[in-house]
């Protein structure tokens, strides 16, 4: 249901995008903010899933400095991997 209403939402939101005003093939100030917004939120969605890796990295960078060390020479090593359960057949 929730997906359904997702999806119905994002839908309305193109529609208003693809309905936007034009005069003599030029945006209206409104339709061009509402182009430049739209513009700006895929930039920011892109940047955050980009950044996802990285944040990712540095937590488990800064999570294992401050529980085994820092430097070059400290390398953690777990026993027990999740991955290990879970083979391939």
């Amino acid at each position: 249901m929730a997906s359904l209403a997702l999806s119905a939402s994002q839908g309305a939101r193109y529609d208003t995008l693809a309905n936007s005003a034009f005069v003599e093939n030029r945006p209206t100030t409104e339709t061009a903010k509402l182009l430049k917004d739209e513009l700006l939120f895929r930039r920011a969605t892109q940047i955050y899933l980009w950044a996802l890796p990285l944040i990712n990295t540095l937590g488990m960078k800064v999570g294992s400095e401050k529980t085994f060390g820092a430097g070059y020479n400290v390398l953690p090593v777990w026993k027990k991997s999740s991955r290990l359960a879970r083979r391939l057949p």
